[in-house]
């Protein structure tokens, strides 16, 4: 629900919880598509779960993108922007980014449908210069049916990050008039306005 121009901050701090929390379960949520910006790189993530007790979110990737190594380089550091168009809000957060243990790797892993588990099979690493247009899976990938060292090596480029929310900047775009503010972490602390 939009927030109205004279929210208070325990009800924004809700709206981005709960937000974020509705992005996960319905897939044509705004937020559920939220920018990770990475190296003054941009890329579109999933968001793939919330956990709001904590302060993070979840989003999975091929551990052969550039995106890792950026965050490896940057030991972790990230921020993430949400736009949510019916509501005319926009979410920023900055945070750290750590990759999950294996054990919680292929809990999730297992999880997936094999038509998800095909995003992390293909032969070379996603953004290679290949010499004609490819998905670049292999045909029983295609067919439904690999092959079970097709899974493995699909499994190996698997990568499951959590990026913990360390601040919190929200956008109102009201048409009688903007509101920002910002806190620190993910539960409100050290609340304050800004001029948008």
């Amino acid at each position: 629900m939009t927030p109205s121009i004279d929210a208070s901050a325990t009800d924004l701090v809700r709206y981005v919880q709960h937000g974020l929390d509705r992005a996960v379960t319905e897939s044509q949520d705004d937020w559920r598509l939220p920018i990770l910006i990475t190296a003054n790189e941009g890329r579109v993530v999933v968001l793939r779960s919330v956990d709001s007790s904590l302060g993070t979110w979840t989003f999975y990737t091929d551990r052969r993108t550039p995106k890792v190594s950026q965050l490896e380089e940057c030991h972790g550091e990230a921020s993430a922007t949400f736009y949510h168009q019916k509501d005319r809000t926009q979410l920023r957060l900055k945070g750290i980014v750590t990759p999950q243990i294996d054990a919680e790797r292929q809990r999730l892993w297992s999880a997936l449908s094999v038509q998800q588990k095909s995003s992390y099979a293909c032969t070379s690493a996603p953004g290679s210069v290949v010499l004609e247009p490819t998905d670049g899976l292999s045909q029983s990938w295609v067919d439904g049916n690999p092959t079970t060292s097709e899974v493995d090596f699909a499994f190996a480029n698997f990568a499951v990050y959590t990026f913990q929310v360390t601040s919190t900047e929200l956008l109102l775009l009201h048409r009688q008039g903007h509101r920002r503010c910002t806190w620190e972490g993910w539960g409100g602390a050290n609340f304050a306005w800004l001029v948008p």
